[in-house]
């Protein structure tokens, strides 16, 4: 069974933006180096489509950010 993108916590990916721009490859490389950083982009790209972070999910450079705070 190969790895999703709903298996990752996503508490590092939240902690990560909250302390600025994410740049997603670097992101992926510490703290999931086991993972293909395709599913890690998935990742960002499902907290962006739920609204909780803001960056460009097209596979650039991401510079992901938290929207707000959490609840």
């Amino acid at each position: 069974m190969s790895i999703q993108a709903k298996d990752l916590d996503e508490v590092p990916f939240i902690h990560a933006a909250r302390n600025g721009p994410v740049v997603w490859w670097e992101f992926a490389a510490f703290f999931f180096p086991d993972v293909p950083p395709k599913v890690v982009l998935a990742k960002w790209r499902a907290l962006c489509k739920r609204g909780v972070v803001d960056g460009c999910p097209c596979g650039c450079h991401g510079g992901f950010t938290l929207l707000g705070p959490l609840m």
